[in-house]
């Protein structure tokens, strides 16, 4: 419902919830009240009481949904259909009325049947009247049409609009559609090889082959609409054509919406119901502004669908902020029902950033009239654009500081027999304290090779400079198996000590060398 006066300025109009507030006299009685309900509108100015010498000029549109009815309620696929719509002789009004006159436009000229006498029959239009004289809340007669009625009979039974806002400069928009056609129902089978047939035989004929089913739709987009896409639950829908449209510039103020043509996979007859989606990105300098002073964004966006024709049951939309807006308001031209601020986390979003904030709000009964934008305030901290930037660096960082740190952690209880000098418990119960001689004695012997010649020389002064009597003690036996295999295989030298004269015996070599392995290991 909305009103205007001359000026075109639209009237402030309130619904009144109680009756119980209007009172009674001898025009409102009580059967009027319990079967009326009543608004009140604010007039631009005081309206005199001088018999009426001056006057006030206002324009009230009202919008009727879900007045029409198929009949037949069947129909085949290549017959007319007709619908039936009912209304009031004249306008309900609780002023007395001293001329009136009803004019009804229909789609179609053909009509089998209405309501006579009639004032005027002009092709699509009917006019009754002009009445005179009516009283407050008079009781009209009731007018019936029955008429041809070829425009899409179509209903959003529910639609979902999803508006995510990033401040890198775009704001997603998603919108879900449970789309269903209200007209006449099919009678009878439908195939695919014959529709396509037939419609190619009619489209010959530039005839419709089935006037009644709805074959395409458009949407009208933003002019600044990218990426857009057209999907239903099996995927991608590939029979669409989008015309992008013209923004406007410091040169050329005219701006042009963009518009998505969609062809479903299979036509749309009566009763059947469909469901589908459409997505784009829009910049977020189309739809956002910014208060230089106060800082405060604006997000200004369109109320309702995109479709001209299908009424809408219920408009449900959601408006994901950016993480750390606050302070939001809603600023809306029409009733709706808000439902508590909640959050949702989205790409790099956290609990630490709090989530990003989101408005969801409600509303039955939308129609192509709530054409109207409405508007959501917020305040938001610009240097908080590079907190996600910041926190991907930070994580990053850190795993590679973790993996760094474990890499250098050994999980083996052994000790460590590296050169950096430090020793403790072995498996042999040998323990060797911190005294630094006998770290460096053990360093060298752990660099000792079985082929070296001198090795029994290098391990007897090892042995001298050792202070620790276990491992000492370790290092002697080793020394006395070495040359009890000395002695065994070669005689006396110089020095007193055992030498292999066969040096290339690979099994002297070999045995000297586990007796060094197993000593370096003991150690």
């Amino acid at each position: 419902i909305e009103i205007y006066d001359s000026d075109k300025n639209r009237l402030q109009i309130d619904r009144i919830i109680s009756n119980n507030d209007i009172t009674t006299n001898d025009i409102i009685t009580n059967d009027i009240k319990s079967n009326t309900i009543f608004y009140i509108v604010e007039l631009p100015e005081l309206l005199k009481s001088d018999n009426g010498k001056t006057s006030q000029q206002l324009k009230l549109t009202i919008a009727y949904i879900h007045q029409l009815n198929p009949l037949p309620k069947q129909i085949k696929k290549t017959s007319k259909q007709f619908v039936t719509y009912q209304a009031l002789k004249y306008f309900y009004s609780p002023y007395k009325t001293e001329k009136l006159g009803t004019k009804y436009t229909f789609a179609s000229d053909k009509f089998k049947s209405y309501t006579k006498p009639v004032a005027e029959l002009d092709g699509k239009k009917i006019t009754y009247g002009p009445f005179k004289d009516i009283q407050p809340f008079a009781a009209s007669d009731q007018v019936r049409f029955h008429f041809q009625y070829h425009v899409p009979y179509l209903t959003m039974t529910e639609v979902v609009r999803d508006i995510e806002i990033s401040h890198w400069g775009n704001v997603r928009i998603e919108e879900s559609f449970l789309l269903q056609h209200d007209g006449a129902k099919l009678k009878g089978a439908y195939e695919v090889a014959m529709y396509d047939r037939y419609e190619h035989i009619m489209g010959q004929m530039a005839a419709s082959s089935d006037p009644s089913s709805v074959r395409s739709y458009k949407a009208i987009l933003p002019a600044g609409a990218t990426n857009v896409y057209y999907i239903d639950r099996i995927g991608n829908v590939s029979t669409s054509n989008f015309r992008r449209g013209k923004t406007s510039t410091k040169k050329t103020k005219t701006k042009k919406n963009s518009v998505l043509e969609m062809r479903p996979r299979y036509p749309l007859y009566g009763g059947w119901k469909t469901d589908f989606q459409i997505g784009y990105d829009v910049p977020s300098s189309e739809l956002i502004s910014i208060d230089p002073i106060t800082r405060v964004h604006t997000l200004n966006v369109s109320f309702g669908i995109p479709f001209k024709d299908p009424v809408t049951d219920l408009l449900i939309t959601r408006i994901a902020l950016p993480e750390g807006a606050h302070d939001v308001k809603v600023i809306c031209p029409y009733d709706i029902l808000m439902e508590p601020e909640s959050k949702r986390f989205t790409y790099l979003d956290s609990f630490i950033g709090g989530g990003r904030p989101l408005i969801t709000f409600s509303k039955e009964n939308v129609i192509n009239l709530h054409n109207e934008h409405f508007q959501i305030t917020y305040v938001y901290d610009t240097t908080r654009i590079y907190y996600k930037p910041v926190l991907v660096i930070i994580g990053i960082f850190t795993f590679f500081a973790s993996i760094m740190t474990f890499s250098r952690i050994s999980p083996s209880l052994e000790a460590s027999s590296s050169s950096s000098g430090h020793y403790g418990v072995t498996q042999n119960g040998i323990y060797i304290d911190d005294n630094d001689n006998d770290r460096k004695q053990i360093d060298k012997l752990m660099k000792l090779k079985g082929s070296d010649d001198k090795l029994l020389k290098n391990l007897e002064k090892i042995s001298k400079k050792l202070k620790d009597d276990n491992a000492k003690s370790k290092v002697d036996s080793a020394i006395s198996q070495i040359k009890e295999i000395s002695n065994k295989s070669g005689g006396k030298t110089k020095g007193g000590g055992k030498k292999n004269n066969n040096k290339d015996d690979p099994d002297t070599k070999s045995k000297i060398g586990d007796i060094l392995r197993s000593l370096q290991q003991n150690l």
